[in-house]
């Protein structure tokens, strides 16, 4: 990966991306998430051969992992796959699993089987609240990160790590080109900070001083789990994709679909009421 000081090379011969996803078996965080359910739609609608996709879902609001999968597939985004392609749950491995936990939450046996099959990492979780508490967006953000970087080292076939980052990872900046820039803090200094009490007067020091220093902590967050990615991932090739604000899908897989009213989908369903 290019940085500030080491310009890109040369890019490889380019790979068929089918090629890529040929037999591919994917784990994927985020997947209950926009994003999480638009890239597992497409992946299955565009590349028929993806052999499964394996994702870590926690329980919530009372129902099981598994129970929020099933109620996720009975969207509407999904109705073109159940037509076309009836059996594709066979091909979705719903793991129980917390990113927050020690190991992700997952268990013995699940850690052996994603060491033995994966070979595709999509991490697209993250906690998106640009207000949220500095030690929550770090456990969340960099130190699931790691944790999913190190299960990655362990996986012999892995052929691409993709992390899902954001185009305001470097909001400070007023261009933003495809390298990887340092950010105003080094990432070893904020997971010290995540095995600190929030009362402790060192964390608060340091939390008001990033707040100063800082748009926000979902973008100080972002910007050093890259770095993270960057130093810590030298095993295997590694994608950063930026995406810019989410909004709404254009025509696939139906047009204007969104889960949720947030940024300018919000602004533009409340103008029109």
């Amino acid at each position: 990966m290019a940085t500030e000081d080491t310009p890109a090379e040369a890019p490889p011969a380019f790979t068929a991306v089918s090629e890529l996803y040929e037999g591919g078996q994917i784990l994927m965080t985020g997947a209950t998430g926009f994003l999480g359910q638009i890239l597992i739609e497409k992946l299955l609608r565009c590349f028929p051969r993806v052999k499964n996709i394996y994702i870590i879902v926690r329980e919530k609001k009372g129902l099981s992992a598994q129970q929020r999968i099933d109620k996720m597939f009975k969207t509407v985004i999904f109705e073109s796959l159940h037509e076309h392609m009836p059996h594709f749950q066979l091909k979705i491995k719903v793991l129980n699993g917390h990113l927050d936990a020690p190991n992700l939450g997952l268990s013995p046996e699940d850690r052996s089987l994603l060491m033995s099959k994966v070979n595709l990492v999509f991490h697209c979780a993250a906690t998106l609240r640009f207000d949220e508490e500095l030690k929550t967006a770090i456990n969340t953000n960099m130190c699931a990160t790691l944790k999913l970087l190190d299960m990655a080292k362990q996986c012999p076939n892995l052929r691409m790590f993709t992390y899902v980052s954001t185009a305001f990872s470097h909001a400070n900046r007023k261009f933003i080109e495809e390298i990887i820039y340092k950010p105003t803090t080094h990432y070893t200094e904020l997971l010290k900070l995540a095995k600190m009490d929030i009362t402790h007067p060192k964390y608060q020091e340091a939390r008001n001083r990033l707040s100063k220093e800082n748009v926000n902590t979902y973008t100080l967050t972002k910007a050093a789990a890259e770095q993270l990615i960057h130093e810590e991932a030298a095993y295997f090739p590694v994608c950063i994709f930026r995406p810019s604000i989410v909004v709404s899908t254009w025509s696939n897989p139906i047009p204007g679909w969104i889960d949720n009213l947030y940024g300018p989908t919000g602004l533009v369903c409340g103008a029109q009421a």
